[in-house]
């Protein structure tokens, strides 16, 4: 059983914030604790912008075209929840991307490799940018061939249930 409810009041605050929460406090004490409050809630807010952003990459998208040739199977699948997301391709490379939001719409970029076992790119490394844009997702991947020598695939994705 509760013998007695001791008011906030009472409550032994740290000095640093007790001092600062006094109704006798300085201004500036008062406008540190405006503008901790204020990074604060700028820091939330960025926060839950970057998921947003994040979310409209997550889920299964269909290749439509690409300089590599045609591929109708070809699929990415973007996890995770956060703005660091994974997106794992079912023609054998994964990769790990951070979401951006630009002028242009929500970006991704990072970096990732071939598995083992798939032709000339098995094993190799590569940075992958994506754009998305009126429902479409553009994707730019330069391979590192080795010997200074690159790659650029470029391709446009669609969502399946889109009739992509």
């Amino acid at each position: 059983m509760f013998h007695s409810i001791v008011p906030l009041a009472r409550l032994e605050w740290p000095a640093a914030l007790r001092s600062t929460l006094s109704p006798h406090a300085g201004r500036g004490k008062k406008r540190l604790l405006a503008i901790l409050v204020a990074v604060a809630v700028a820091l939330l807010f960025q926060h839950s912008q970057a998921l947003a952003q994040a979310h409209e990459f997550l889920g299964d998208w269909q290749q439509l075209s690409s300089n590599a040739g045609a591929c109708p199977r070809c699929q990415l699948s973007f996890s995770g929840g956060s703005s660091r997301l994974a997106v794992a391709a079912n023609n054998g490379w994964s990769a790990t991307i951070d979401t951006h939001e630009t002028a242009a719409g929500p970006t991704a970029s990072g970096r990732g490799s071939w598995r083992a076992g798939v032709g000339t790119l098995a094993s190799k490394s590569f940075s992958v940018d994506f754009t998305l844009r009126s429902e479409r997702l553009y994707m730019t991947m330069i391979n590192d061939l080795g010997n200074g020598r690159k790659q650029i695939v470029r391709a446009v994705f669609g969502r399946p249930w889109l009739g992509a």
